[in-house]
């Protein structure tokens, strides 16, 4: 059992479901960004609820998480981003795009290291182009602390700040969602 990774992916979760309920109350955003959003912030809880259990003991869903957790890297956190572009920085939709393109094409084969170089480049974007720039560049920090972890010796430690940094960068991004509606 590994308790801190399951305690990291229940950080995770909690994190997740307040950007889907702050995007929920935001009515004034375009229906089909929000739906990509929320579909993609839907998949990574479903594959964070999967890692809970896998990491509690049940070696039954192992395959399942590996599988899960692959496409919430390579299509739903581009995806995710892309959207939030997209809903926030409209002189900026063509942009939103191409780093939703460039950070799914490792699907098709493209090194794996263009989904990171994708999710950077959407987030300075929107730091480039909104008012909240705190907010944004520490969920960007959040999100580069994320491959760090795989640094330290500890698997459970490792995972548990892997997914606390998460969602450290899934909640920030509740709260940005919320400034917009306030904004």
């Amino acid at each position: 059992m590994m308790i801190l990774a399951f305690a990291g992916e229940l950080c995770l979760i909690a994190a997740l479901f307040w950007a889907l309920y702050s995007l929920n109350r935001h009515a004034t955003a375009p229906k089909a960004a929000v739906l990509v959003l929320g579909l993609a912030l839907g998949f990574i809880a479903v594959t964070a609820s999967m890692g809970a259990s896998r990491y509690l003991g049940d070696s039954t869903l192992i395959a399942w998480h590996d599988w899960a957790s692959y496409g919430s890297k390579t299509v739903a956190m581009p995806l995710y981003l892309c959207a939030v572009l997209w809903l926030w920085s409209p002189s900026g939709r063509w942009l939103a795009l191409l780093f939703g393109l460039l950070g799914c094409s490792p699907v098709l084969g493209a090194p794996a290291m263009l989904t990171d170089l994708a999710l950077v480049l959407a987030l300075l974007r929107l730091i480039q182009c909104c008012a909240q720039k705190a907010v944004l560049v520490l969920a960007l920090v959040a999100l580069a602390l994320v491959p760090l972890c795989a640094l330290l010796p500890e698997p459970d430690l490792a995972m548990g700040l892997f997914h606390l940094a998460l969602a450290v960068h899934f909640g920030l991004i509740a709260w940005f969602i919320q400034q917009q509606k306030a904004a």
